[in-house]
């Protein structure tokens, strides 16, 4: 059940973040929407996951989704995108561990691979609010760097 409602709150979250979010909001839910929907599409057709081998899949969707999120955090004029980022290393480091054949427990790779995506969601959700205050407090702003 609070699983549910964490999944619904998120939901909520993001619409809102379509709504009142500017650019860099807008354009890192966008990666993270991407990413979510090629992991479905991924399953569909390989299957279910397994543990236990490197996923050269999953390895190359979390690149490209580190890749984006990396060139946002680089561009925008947030501090948020950063966070959302360093995140992103999280699966990274899973798959480096697979490949270099390190134990570990199937539960424990299982949490380090989604409870980052479901903080990246959270942290741009509180980006979002963090924007729109900024905006009342001080007016309209940009929303990227100049260099």
């Amino acid at each position: 059940m609070l699983f549910l409602f964490i999944g619904l709150a998120l939901v909520a979250g993001t619409l809102g973040v379509l709504r009142y979010g500017a650019a860099p909001e807008r354009v890192v839910l966008q990666i993270l929407l991407a990413a979510t929907l090629l992991d479905f599409a991924y399953h569909g057709i390989i299957g279910p996951d397994h543990d236990r081998d490197v996923d050269v899949g999953h390895l190359t969707l979390d690149s490209a989704t580190f890749a984006g999120l990396l060139w946002v955090a680089l561009r925008a004029n947030r501090v948020w995108p950063l966070w959302v980022c360093a995140l992103q290393l999280q699966p990274l480091v899973v798959h480096l561990s697979m490949i270099l054949r390190l134990p570990s427990h199937s539960m424990a790779y299982w949490l380090m691979m989604v409870v980052p995506s479901n903080l990246q969601v959270l942290i741009v959700v509180l980006g979002a609010i963090a924007h729109v205050h900024r905006k009342r407090l001080i007016g309209p702003y940009r929303d990227w760097r100049l260099t």
